[in-house]
Formats: C-alpha cells, structure tokens, sequence
C-alpha cells in the first residue's frame, strides 16, 4: 500500500469509532456505520485506486465533522478543557470524539495534500469530487435519517 499515512489514518479512524461505541452505547451501532467508510477507504488504497481514495478521505471526515460540529462540540471542547486543567474527563466519550476530531482533520489536511500533488489537473477530477461527495451527503443523509427515526420510535 504506497499510502501508508492514510491507511494508518483510516484505521485509527476506525478504533476510535469502535472504541467510542464502546463509551456511547446509546449511538454504538451509528458509530459502528461510522467507521464503515474508512473500511471502504482502506479498500480502494488496497487496490490501489487512490484517485477515490483521497476524495473519500476529504469528504468523510469533513461531513463528520460538520455533523458533529451541528451536534455535540460543546459537550467536547469541554472534556478537552477538563483535561487540559488536569481534571478528570466527565463523558469520556467526548474525549474520544475529541480525538476523532483530530484525526479527520489530519485526513483531511492528509489526503487534500496527496490528492492536489498526485491528482489534480487530471481530466476526471471534478466528476471524482462531485460523485464522492453526493455519496458521502447520501450516506450520512441516509445515517440521520435514520437515528432520527429510531430515536423518535424509542420515545
């Protein structure tokens, strides 16, 4: 696998989501979805289609934080203040969701690197961004929806 940096990126991306499963019950089955796309990451790097590769590893991470900054940010900008004054973490999840954070941003800056080196100014480039980013839309869409739906169904 020639990049290494992404796939080492992606699977970490990976642990964490599982990890945070762990911590956050309730959403374990949507981080679980999650992570899923940095499986399909790690496939088109395994077969050596990176052209779809960089654009997954833009597009992903940056709808996920966008999602999360819609969602959650507060809850995580303070567990990462708690543990910078050297307190204890309240919702270690949180924390965790801290560190996704950073690891999508290293993907992001990452594959955005990667891709305008090695791909950009090739004839399909903006037809590559265009489809991965109305799939990545439909999937998250789709992964809303869908908890929305379950959580309403609950309450």
């Amino acid at each position: 696998m020639p990049h290494r940096r992404i796939a080492t990126l992606a699977v970490a991306a990976i642990v964490s989501f599982l990890l945070l499963s762990q911590y956050d019950p309730q959403f374990s089955l949507l981080h679980l979805y999650e992570s899923a796309i940095y499986m399909v990451l790690l496939f088109l790097l395994m077969y050596e289609n990176e052209e779809w590769a960089f654009v997954v590893g833009m597009a992903a991470p940056a709808a996920w934080v966008l999602l999360i900054s819609a969602t959650n940010i507060h809850g995580i900008l303070r567990q990462v203040g708690r543990v910078l004054s050297f307190q204890t973490p309240d919702y270690p999840a949180n924390l965790i969701g801290a560190v996704c954070v950073l690891i999508s941003a290293l993907m992001f800056a990452s594959c955005l690197y990667l891709w305008r080196r090695e791909r950009w100014g090739f004839r399909h480039a903006w037809r590559t961004i265009g489809t991965i980013a109305a799939v990545v839309v439909v999937y998250y869409g789709v992964l809303v929806l869908w908890y929305s739906r379950l959580v309403i169904a609950k309450n």
